[in-house]
């Protein structure tokens, strides 16, 4: 009898030991599967009459950063014709556009345009952090008259005498004198020396058109050049 009571007693508490460890088990899994949680306290409100803050720190994800786009045009006037060139930056922009025609643009660069009419450029840079925009105008300004003039320093000369030749002109792209000279520069000068009595004639060319000036040098003591075709000419090979 005394042996069954033992046992008994024994089977007992073994059960009892069994639920106490099964039950540490659960706390120590249960505590291992929460979050860690950091609490701070400031010291300087801890004291008397103040009031303690514990700050809870958890972890989370940032904000992506909000995209930043830049534009410039140089020069930001033009004429009809010619071209400026737009210059951009960007940061935290995963693809950047300009419209009018460009299209998608590397995140920094630059490029010529060449706009008919006054234009405004806008650029667009979108990212995770949103979208940024910024424009740039180019001003278009309508194309001058050209301009030419001509002169002589001396428009009458003795026989194998020199005078000098001098022009100007602007808002055109080629300049050429005839008689021999040629291309020349927008404005110069150059010394002739004509046989008899000559008229220059100076022409410009540029995107209005063609422009011309003359200026005559008479020859003293030679006469005038014949034209072609002149009586004269029918005699020459007499």
């Amino acid at each position: 009898m005394k042996k069954i009571l033992l046992l008994f007693i024994i089977f007992t508490v073994l059960s009892l030991l069994g639920c106490s460890t099964d039950t540490d088990t659960d706390k120590v899994s249960e505590s291992a599967s929460t979050p860690a949680v950091t609490l701070s306290a400031d010291p300087a409100s801890s004291t008397a009459g103040g009031t303690t803050t514990d700050t809870v720190t958890a972890g989370g994800t940032e904000p992506a950063p909000a995209p930043t786009v830049s534009l410039s045009a140089a020069p930001t006037s033009i004429t009809a014709g010619n071209s400026a060139t737009l210059s951009w930056t960007s940061s935290n922009a995963d693809s950047v556009s300009i419209d009018n025609g460009i299209g998608t643009v590397d995140p920094s660069g630059s490029v010529s345009v060449t706009p008919s009419a006054t234009t405004t450029y806008t650029i667009t840079a979108a990212g995770p952090g949103g979208t940024a925009t910024n424009t740039a105008t180019v001003e278009v300004l309508p194309v001058a008259d050209p301009v030419i003039t001509i002169s002589a320093a001396s428009e009458s000369i003795p026989l194998g005498s020199s005078t000098e030749l001098s022009w100007q002109s602007s808002n055109v792209e080629t300049v050429s004198i005839d008689n021999g000279i040629g291309t020349v520069t927008a404005t110069d000068s150059r010394s002739v020396t004509p046989e008899h009595t000559t008229t220059y004639t100076i022409t410009g060319s540029g995107d209005k058109g063609t422009i011309s000036a003359q200026v005559t040098v008479q020859v003293q003591g030679s006469p005038e050049a014949q034209p072609e075709g002149s009586f004269g000419s029918q005699y020459e090979d007499l």
